[in-house]
C-alpha cells in the first residue's frame, strides 16, 4: 500500500521536567493525522515546570528533534509548544453591550469581540490564550453560535489562559536555542484534552487530571471547551524521592520499584512477596529486601497528601465538586499501578486513565498517557480554536526557516 499523500505537516514539542517528547505528524487531504516520526529524550535543565538551563534544555530539544526527523525523513521547520508551569492560571472574563442592530451578523460578532480584546488584554502576564465560550443574550447564558438571532443586549464569557512572562520567555528562548521557530506557545492542558477525552466527555463536564514528573496539572471541561486550569506542585518525582530516602537506595532504583512493583491499592499478597531494592553499596549476598508492603505504604503516604489537593481544586475550579462528574486522568504518573481505583475511592465520582487518541500509525511505545501532550499538540495545531489575541501578540508568527545543518553545526561546535 502507498503512503498516504501528506498535505501539511505539523510539529509538537513537549519540553516537560523529566522527558522531551516530539511528534512529528502529516494531515491528509480527508484531515486524518499520521505520526511521521517520533524522538523522546530526558528532560535536562527543567525544574517543576521552570526552564532554569537554557542550553541543557537546548541539546534534550535538539536531539529528541533529530530523533523524530530521522524517523521522518523531513526536517522541521516550525512547531507548536506545550507550557505547564506551575504560574499557569485561568479566568472568565464577561463583556456585555447595548445592541440595537436587531438580528445579529458575523461582523457583529467580531465587533463584540475587539471591543472585548480592547479592554481586557494587558502586559502583565502572558496570554496564552484568549478563546470566546459561549455568547449571552439579554441576560440568557451558554449560546454557542449567536449568529442570526435577536438582542437589546449582547455579551461575551471569554477564558483566559494566562502565565508569568518570564517562565514561557525562557522555554521559547530555549526551543529557539535549538533552531526551532515557534508557531504557537499553548497550555499543557489545552493540548492533552484534545487526545485524551472524547467530544462528549468535554460537552457534559470531565475534570482531567494530568500527573506528570514534577508537575499535576488540573483542567475542568464543560460546553465542548476548557473553562477552568490550575496547577499542584506535586508529580511521580516526589513518590520516587519518597523511596530513595525511605529505604537508602538510589533514584533509579527507587523510580524501578515505584514503576515495576508499586501500587496505589494494596492487597494481601503485599506482606508476602519481597522485593530487591539493591542499594549498590553491598554485594550481592548482601542486598537488603523490602516487602510489596512497605513500598506501597510510602507511595500511599506520598499519594494521601497530594491526592486530595487534587479534591479541593476542583472544588474551586466547579462548583459540583469532583464528586459530580468524571475524573479522567493521563500523564506518566496516571500509569501507577492501581491509580483511577486510588483516586476513585478518594474523590468521589468515577475515574479511569485515557491514553492519547487522534493520530494513526503512532508508535505502540508512545500510545501512552506521557505522551498525550505531544499528541493533543498536533490535534490542536491541526484545528485551532478560535481566539482573539492579536496576531504578534503573545502568538509569534513564523519566522524564515532554519535549517538542519544548523542544529547539527551548534552541537559540533559545544562538543570541540
Amino acid at each position: 500500500m502507498a503512503p498516504p499523500r501528506v498535505e501539511r505537516l505539523l510539529t509538537a514539542i513537549d519540553v516537560g521536567s523529566s522527558k522531551v517528547a516530539v511528534l512529528i505528524a502529516g494531515q491528509t487531504a480527508d484531515g486524518t493525522l499520521h505520526a511521521l516520526g517520533t524522538g523522546v529524550r530526558e528532560s535536562l535543565g527543567v525544574k517543576r515546570g521552570y526552564v532554569v538551563d537554557i542550553p541543557a534544555v537546548d541539546r534534550s530539544v535538539r536531539e529528541a528533534l533529530e530523533q523524530a526527523e530521522r524517523m521522518a525523513g523531513i526536517e522541521v521547520q516550525h512547531a507548536w509548544v506545550s507550557f505547564g508551569g506551575g504560574s499557569l492560571t485561568s479566568r472568565i472574563i464577561e463583556h456585555e453591550d447595548p445592541f440595537n442592530r436587531g438580528q445579529i451578523e458575523p461582523e457583529d460578532v467580531d465587533e463584540l469581540l475587539a471591543r472585548a480584546r480592547s479592554q481586557y488584554l494587558r502586559d502583565d502576564r502572558a496570554i496564552l490564550h484568549a478563546q470566546p465560550t459561549l455568547y449571552t443574550l439579554d441576560g440568557n447564558h451558554g449560546i454557542k453560535d449567536p449568529v442570526g438571532l435577536f438582542a437589546d443586549r449582547f455579551g461575551v464569557a471569554i477564558h483566559m489562559v494566562e502565565a508569568d512572562r518570564g517562565p514561557v520567555s525562557n522555554l521559547v528562548t530555549a526551543v529557539r536555542a535549538a533552531h526551532v521557530d515557534i508557531r504557537e506557545v499553548v497550555a499543557t492542558m489545552m493540548a492533552t484534552g484534545r487526545s485524551s477525552l472524547t467530544e462528549e466527555q468535554r460537552d457534559l463536564g470531565t475534570a482531567l487530571v494530568d500527573i506528570g514528573a514534577s508537575l499535576t496539572n488540573i483542567g475542568l471541561f464543560a460546553g465542548g471547551m476548557l473553562v477552568g486550569i490550575a496547577t499542584i506542585s506535586a508529580g511521580g518525582n516526589d513518590i520516587t524521592d519518597d523511596i530513595a530516602n525511605e529505604f537508602g537506595t538510589r533514584r533509579s532504583q527507587a523510580e524501578r520499584l515505584k514503576c515495576f512493583y508499586g501500587s496505589a491499592m494494596s492487597s494481601p499478597r503485599d506482606h508476602q512477596d519481597q522485593l530487591d531494592i539493591g542499594t549498590g553499596d553491598e554485594d550481592e549476598g548482601g542486598r537488603p529486601k523490602i516487602t510489596r508492603a512497605q513500598l506501597n505504604a510510602v507511595i500511599r503516604k506520598r499519594l494521601d497528601h497530594f491526592v486530595p489537593q487534587i479534591g479541593e481544586v476542583l472544588k474551586q475550579l466547579g462548583d459540583g465538586g469532583p464528586g459530580s462528574r468524571q475524573v479522567v486522568l493521563t500523564g506518566g504518573t496516571s500509569e501507577l499501578k492501581g491509580m483511577a481505583d486510588y483516586v476513585q475511592n478518594v474523590l468521589g465520582g468515577s475515574a479511569r486513565t485515557a491514553r492519547p487518541s487522534g493520530v494513526v500509525s503512532l508508535p505502540s511505545a508512545n500510545v501512552n498517557p506521557a505522551f498525550s501532550t505531544a499528541v493533543g499538540l498536533v490535534l490542536y495545531a491541526a484545528d485551532p480554536p478560535e481566539d482573539i489575541r492579536p496576531v504578534g501578540r503573545d502568538r509569534p508568527e513564523v519566522e524564515g526557516p532554519q535549517r538542519w545543518w544548523r542544529r547539527m553545526m551548534a552541537m559540533w561546535d559545544r562538543g570541540k
